[in-house]
């Protein structure tokens, strides 16, 4: 099977190993929100907890790589792979798409495969099969090769080091470099910056002493990394949970969805929301825009909570948690983009979906469906930058809500929204 080769021009190992593991920051944010797009296609039921659970596995794997980005001495970084598409690396081209159709299904199992060599002879023929029927030109690319590079880079030679014992057999990994990076300027973020799961703070609840980052990665491939060997470690965790290594066992996201794709047909349209593909709130080329007005606006606040969250993550791992006074700070960060992860971001696709699409519509032939739209936030590198990135978007939430309530929406969610931003901005 033929791929891009994921290679980037870089002037050294640790140039190469900062670019690849930015390229996987970017995928697994990607990945997170099209999962959780498609979980949010399917009706309350075990399914659609499956899918959820992947997706925060992914958040676990997102938060990995910038635990990997800091041990090099570089920057979080939380982009995300639409935004700069590069169909070098992408696994396949970014797509809000309900898992209705079965294609969906297709294209994540074709990212997350593992080597074809390891399945049986019929699990390898159907994964052919649906190569040659949605990726006939070697567009779409496994992420584990990804990850297969960065662990042959994060080697201190190229002979065969930790629990990735055949790396260099990994598929289309070649041609290989000759430079592996040398030393960790980063080293002492551990304990500092780097999120943790030994890491305890206040809940958005209020509760102390729950494991922040716990709440965030599930049972996700994710640990803090202060060496070569805790860094081999982590990216073979990730690898291994993601695309189903031999040691993978059938929990892989690789098999979840290959196991989903076999009884897709055993699904009954009534277990879906009719979502359209590629939801926006405004006019695009390729995208669906949402017209109908309280749903166009329960979209701009699902906007607004997704970049809280994202520039509170930003922020926090700007912190350092043995600083008192800084630390402070992080907790109150964190918490936040809790709050926005396991509650805002759910309640308001909730009430999305109950929302017809287009003004006149239907919500039973055509609902609104999440957007998670990016818009212009930043992610700036400096921390002050993203605390007055912070308080905008939060300006612009309570606008937002205003707009909406002049529209005479009412529920609970956008209530308790607007009273938890007053505390966070009683100015506001």
């Amino acid at each position: 099977m033929s791929e891009n080769v994921p290679v980037v021009v870089a002037v050294s190992a640790q140039d190469e190993a900062k670019q690849l593991l930015q390229a996987a920051a970017e995928i697994e944010h990607a990945l997170l929100i099209q999962y959780l797009y498609a979980a949010f296609s399917v009706r309350p039921s075990a399914t659609r907890k499956t899918l959820i659970n992947i997706a925060i596995q992914e958040m676990s794997h997102f938060l990995a790589v910038q635990n990997l980005l800091l041990l090099l001495g570089a920057d979080p970084y939380l982009e995300r792979y639409d935004i700069s598409p590069n169909p070098d690396l992408d696994p396949f081209p970014f797509g809000l798409k309900s898992l209705r159709g079965k294609e969906t299904l297709e294209a994540f199992v074709l990212a997350e495969m593992p080597v074809l060599e390891t399945l049986k002879e019929a699990d390898r023929a159907a994964i052919l099969d649906i190569k040659s029927r949605i990726d006939p030109q070697s567009k779409f690319h496994r992420v584990g090769i990804l990850y297969a590079r960065i662990y042959w880079l994060f080697q201190q030679t190229s002979n065969p080091e930790g629990d990735w014992t055949d790396v260099s057999n990994t598929g289309d990994i070649g041609p290989l470099p000759q430079w592996h990076v040398t030393d960790f300027p980063g080293a002492p973020t551990f304990g500092t910056r780097q999120a943790s799961r030994e890491e305890k703070g206040a809940r958005a609840d209020g509760e102390k002493g729950e494991i922040w980052w716990q709440d965030y990665s599930g049972e996700g491939a994710f640990a803090e990394v202060d060496s070569r060997a805790t860094a081999l470690r982590a990216i073979y965790s990730i690898a291994v949970q993601g695309e189903g290594l031999a040691s993978g066992g059938a929990n892989s996201h690789f098999w979840i969805f290959f196991r989903a794709l076999k009884t897709h047909g055993e699904l009954e349209p009534s277990e879906f929301f009719p979502v359209p593909e590629n939801p926006c709130t405004s006019t695009a080329d390729g995208q669906t825009e949402i017209s109908h007005p309280i749903a166009r606006a329960l979209c701009q606040i699902l906007n607004d909570r997704y970049q809280i969250m994202l520039v509170s993550v930003a922020a926090a791992l700007r912190r350092n948690r043995q600083d008192a006074s800084e630390n402070e700070r992080r907790q109150v960060l964190v918490s936040w983009a809790f709050y926005e992860m396991k509650y805002s971001i759910p309640k308001l696709t909730s009430e999305i979906v109950d929302q017809p699409c287009k003004i006149g519509g239907d919500a039973e032939e055509l609902c609104a469906g999440p957007t998670f739209e990016l818009g212009n936030v930043s992610l700036s590198d400096d921390f002050d930058a993203l605390e007055r990135e912070n308080r905008a978007l939060h300006t612009r939430a309570k606008q937002s809500i205003d707009a909406l309530v002049a529209l005479g929406f009412d529920a609970d969610v956008i209530a308790k929204i607007a009273a938890t931003d007053r505390d966070r901005y009683p100015d506001i």
